[in-house]
């Protein structure tokens, strides 16, 4: 089941704090139900050992009573309890790598993923931010080219092209010189106008994306590594299980037993406790990830993204290309880039007008300048700054197609589907879980070990027991209980 996470945000984007009240309060159910568990493991506890005492026996963390005499028939119940607390040793120990594993390798793994994914998308959108600028520079350039052509033409060059508006279409020179001052003033409307949208929109989405990115994933792998868990559990449960096994052999010093019980078993205790802990944040974490991804009408993390940009009331030029690259997975139009694609259609036109212009002067020039009214070589100073929008006209196809390429749907796309897909709504939810449930294994084993802690000792002998009286004996396996002030 996933709620709707967005609802913890008002209409004016602030924190709703009576919803996040009642989020988190749905988040930590399992918090509560573990908490009620280890109160009444604590209450078990007291009572076996405040009200049974000894005659709890290993419930109250007393050794169990043997007849050590008897060599070869060990106490069927006391193998089978011993043999049972081995097991749940091995568990503890077995969870507590578990969750090291599968729980350390791929938190890191996803924060990795997801900062080398937002370092990529950096990256790119840094690469498109100095491309438009480069592109606005050719705009800006262009002007001047615009101008000085205009300038060149109509300062007497050609007689015909004075009328303005009304030019003689029987003229070949007039005709191919508008061409290129049509281009080149439609590159430099474009230049103030697309360019600075795709410029604005990336530059504001990189700096503060990777800032806010970068900064949760330093403090992930920080303060939520779980290695400060699985460590100690992995210690304790070794020397658990290393003392169940001697235990059960009658062997070991007793500074083993000592230490196993003054230290190791009270720091035990704890760690059950932290153990609560652990699943709650695993669990809060595992809801939260589920919400992220799948609590919205789309049931996609696409939506969780557009119902974030409704409720921050984000618009703009920002809003459109995360509409575009997010939201609608590259359906649909982008239209700053429509426009660099058609600007590179206007730029190869201009290149080819400006080159037939070009070629048009140097063959028939001597005829222009007589058509044109002009003298001998009047026409000489347009073909270097026809050279100069020639040679513009390049530079800024090149930078076009390399804007293009960066801005090819599917490229950012891609990183986005690898992070949100990939690591944050699949990897991560899966390491999730299996945190969760090997922790929770160790703290239902680890509960169970501390009641059953008697049998982390070696065995009594029946004849160290003092006023022992026979109050029942079970003819199977052999065992004996005793009064409650004969029990060590």
């Amino acid at each position: 089941h996933t709620s709707d996470i967005t609802d913890i945000f008002a209409d004016d984007g602030s924190l709703d704090f009576s919803q996040l009240l009642d989020y988190a309060l749905g988040s930590i159910f399992i918090a509560a139900f573990l908490l009620a568990s280890y109160l009444l493991f604590i209450v078990t506890v007291a009572v076996f050992k405040v009200c049974f005492g000894k005659s709890a026996g290993i419930l109250a963390g007393h050794a169990f009573i043997e007849d050590k005499s008897i060599i070869f028939e060990k106490p069927k119940k006391n193998s089978y309890f011993r043999g049972f607390v081995l097991f749940l040793t091995a568990a503890i120990l077995s969870g507590g790598f578990i969750f090291l594993i599968k729980g350390t390798q791929t938190v890191r793994y996803v924060a990795a993923d997801v900062w080398d994914g937002t370092k990529g998308f950096s990256i790119l959108s840094q690469k498109l931010v100095d491309t438009a600028d480069l592109m606005i520079d050719f705009g800006n350039s262009s002007m001047a080219l615009r101008d000085n052509l205009i300038d060149v033409i109509e300062e007497n060059l050609c007689d015909t092209y004075s009328l303005g508006d009304d030019v003689n279409p029987e003229h070949e020179f007039d005709k191919a010189a508008l061409s290129a001052v049509d281009i080149l003033e439609s590159m430099q409307n474009f230049a103030k106008d697309d360019l600075v949208s795709i410029r604005n929109a990336f530059a504001v989405t990189a700096d503060s994306v990777t800032r806010r990115v970068g900064n949760t994933t330093d403090t992930v792998v920080i303060l939520g590594n779980p290695a400060y868990y699985a460590v100690p559990t992995i210690i304790i449960g070794f020397i658990l299980f290393i003392g169940i096994i001697l235990a059960w052999s009658d062997i070991g010093p007793s500074w083993y037993y000592c230490v196993q019980a003054w230290v190791v078993l009270p720091i035990f205790f704890v760690l059950i406790f932290v153990s609560i802990v652990v699943i709650t944040v695993a669990g809060a974490a595992l809801v939260a990830n589920s919400d992220l991804c799948y609590g919205n009408p789309s049931r996609t993390p696409e939506g969780f993204v557009a119902h974030i940009l409704d409720v921050f009331s984000i618009t703009g030029d920002t809003r459109s290309a995360i509409d575009y690259y997010v939201v609608d997975g590259c359906r649909g139009e982008y239209n700053q880039k429509t426009a660099v694609e058609e600007l590179l259609i206007q730029v190869k036109e201009g290149s080819i007008t400006a080159l037939e212009l070009q070629i048009l002067i140097k063959v028939n020039q001597e005829r222009f300048e007589n058509e044109c009214g002009g003298q001998s070589g009047s026409l000489d100073p347009l073909l270097p700054l026809l050279t100069m929008v020639i040679d513009a006209f390049k530079d800024l196809d090149e930078v076009g197609e390399s804007a293009t390429d960066l801005l090819n749907c599917e490229s950012i796309n891609s990183i986005w589907v690898d992070l949100a897909h990939e690591a944050v709504c699949t990897s991560l939810p899966g390491a999730f879980a299996w945190m969760f449930s090997s922790i929770t294994g160790v703290y239902v084993a680890g509960m169970l070990t501390y009641l059953l802690r008697g049998a982390l000792l070696p065995s009594k002998d029946v004849k160290d027991v003092h006023s022992v009286y026979h109050d029942d004996v079970d003819s199977d396996s052999g065992s004996e209980s005793y009064s409650e002030d004969e029990l060590i």
